[in-house]
């Protein structure tokens, strides 16, 4: 089948989750499909992204998003019930792009990932549509309504609300529906969320496991998303002095792009703050453990995946692997408060017994439960019904 495929950013580099989704998904769809790639870009992506994507897409097509239409967007979201994100995302000029790019290839299915993008959806005209909603987002703001101050509470607040309501009215304006968990398809506000589709992320499993360690601990991911941020001060501030306690020579690596200022702060003789990595595997394979206290995360934790495809242990939060559904003390540790925390570092970090125990059941529950094989048998289940 031809397959158009829009997303809100174009999928690469991958150093945000979404990103990483819509990439793997492209490639996966590519090996039965003609796939046409639609995205909505705030920067033209450069030719070494563009040919990251090419072997995968028959046509790549970008449309770009100018600032002051994003500004008149936002704006406007204020007097309507679209949610400010997806007023961020979309503009007439991206509607006519997309009609005309069906107008010239005429798709068999549109593939929309995310919510961001449910507006474009008018414009493929009369063909199925599907759409990734991948996270909850009306949970994600909820939760971080919650840890905001008095003074932007209520702007997250009324985010929520949007949100709920905009989950739910774009449900019907498709064929068929994805998510990324089990937990995320709960937290959808949509009485017929059961027919939602459950299709996690997958994990590559070529690492290499014998590099030499060089740090103790490893925080990874995207280092301006709010829900890293407060994971790891959580990190830096309440658990890693108790370990210190006992292990007071624990360096501690946080890996990934665009720290904010919060996190470059935490920078010290016992943590180092790297920004942008080309190789994030170079990190998670000369770490020993992966600490991820996601206090107010929605979806499945990529660094979680990764960590265990690397034979890395984790230690994390209930939420976080609620998830994920890895079996707590055999293929992961989980933990609440700091001192849980640090003691399953503590304990990982002294126990060799454990810590391999650990290590080589994480590698297993991901291999056999997070390939990305089993991703694409999913994804082409899902477009052979709506063919059909």
């Amino acid at each position: 089948m031809k397959v158009i495929f829009v997303t809100s950013r174009f999928p690469f580099p991958l150093e945000k989750g979404d990103k990483l989704r819509a990439y793997h998904f492209i490639k996966c769809l590519s090996k039965q499909h003609e796939v046409h790639l639609f995205a909505t870009a705030e920067s033209t992506p450069t030719l070494a992204q563009i040919k990251a994507l090419e072997p995968y897409c028959k046509s790549i097509t970008t449309a770009s998003l100018s600032k002051i239409q994003i500004a008149i967007n936002l704006l406007k979201a204020g007097f309507t019930n679209l949610p400010f994100q997806v007023s961020y995302f979309t503009f007439a000029a991206a509607k006519k792009q997309l009609q005309e790019l069906q107008q010239n290839i005429k798709a068999d299915i549109a593939f929309f990932h995310l919510i961001r993008t449910a507006e474009l959806a008018e414009s493929v005209g009369n063909i199925p549509k599907v759409i990734d909603y991948m996270d909850t987002f009306s949970i994600g703001v909820k939760r971080r309504a919650a840890a905001e101050n008095i003074f932007t509470k209520w702007l997250w607040n009324w985010e929520y609300k949007k949100l709920i309501h905009y989950e739910q009215q774009v449900f019907k304006l498709f064929s068929a529906h994805s998510i990324i968990s089990e937990q995320d398809r709960n937290f959808l506000p949509i009485a017929e969320k059961q027919s939602i589709a459950v299709i996690p992320n997958g994990v590559e499993t070529n690492w290499n496991k014998s590099a030499t360690k060089k740090y103790d601990i490893i925080f990874a991911g995207n280092m301006n998303y709010p829900p890293n941020i407060e994971a790891v001060q959580f990190l830096a501030k309440k658990i890693m002095p108790l370990v210190w306690q006992k292990l007071p020579a624990a360096k501690v690596v946080i890996a990934g792009a665009e720290p904010a200022v919060q996190v470059q702060k935490l920078a010290s003789e016992n943590i180092e703050v790297t920004g942008w990595v080309s190789d994030i595997q170079a990190y998670f394979t000369t770490s020993k453990i992966l600490v991820a206290p996601m206090l107010i995360s929605i979806g499945l934790q990529n660094k979680l995946l990764e960590a265990m495809a690397a034979g890395v242990p984790c230690v994390t939060s209930e939420m976080a692997n609620n998830a994920l559904k890895a079996q707590d003390q055999t293929q992961i540790l989980v933990a609440k408060k700091p001192e849980e925390f640090a003691t399953n570092i503590v304990n990982l970090l002294e126990n060799k017994e454990l810590y391999h125990t650990i290590s080589n059941e994480a590698f297993r529950f991901v291999t056999e439960n997070y390939s990305w094989n089993k991703v694409e048998e999913l994804l082409n289940e899902l477009l052979k019904k709506q063919k059909t």
